[in-house]
């Protein structure tokens, strides 16, 4: 009797652990998302991305007016808006892919499609971009990231048109345009 109460025990504890093994989420090596922002996974490298921008944009407020570039220690030290700039260029990182969350989750409420020409275009950007800085390779941004990050560039532009475009949602038709053209300039000729 024992036995067979070890061998159910045995049994119950391995079903539980391959149960819940499936249920544990990746993280560190191997995570393919760095956050989830509005029900949007944004990959790992695209944050690393936006938070190489966030480093970039703290490098050049902090190098003001100063025609040589900070040194990392004077960039670690240094506070921006009264905030440390480590934690700033987080919240930047942070800000520009809640940003980019939102682009992606616009761009599937309106039933956004790119053509295969703004695919190609994202592409041959991403690969652009992608050979021009050394420090993405490096820091861990792949292509398929900057591919994500030039793809939502088209998205946000699809959005503006979908709401703006002539005739768009929230958007005027021409002639209302060129009613507008002629009645502003009208008064500034006057």
């Amino acid at each position: 009797m024992k036995t067979i109460k070890k061998i159910t025990a045995v049994t119950a504890a391995l079903t539980l652990a391959s149960s819940l093994a499936s249920c544990t989420p990746s993280i560190g090596g191997g995570s393919q998302t760095a956050v989830t922002i509005g029900g949007h996974d944004i990959p790992s490298g695209v944050f690393i991305y936006y938070t190489l921008q966030g480093y970039s944009e703290a490098s050049a407020i902090i190098q003001g007016e100063n025609t040589t570039a900070p040194e990392k220690d004077e960039i670690r030290n240094a506070n921006i808006d009264n905030i440390d700039s480590t934690s700033w260029i987080q919240n930047k990182a942070t800000e520009y892919c809640t940003d980019f969350a939102g682009i992606v989750n616009e761009f599937e409420a309106i039933g956004g499609k790119l053509t295969a020409e703004q695919l190609d275009e994202a592409e041959e950007m991403a690969q652009y971009y992608y050979s021009m800085d050394p420090r993405l390779p490096e820091n861990g941004v792949s292509l398929d990231s900057m591919l994500e990050i030039a793809k939502s560039t088209y998205m946000e532009q699809e959005i503006f048109k979908h709401y703006y475009d002539f005739d768009g949602e929230k958007g005027c038709s021409e002639e209302e345009l060129k009613d507008y053209f002629d009645e502003n300039f009208a008064r500034i000729k006057y």
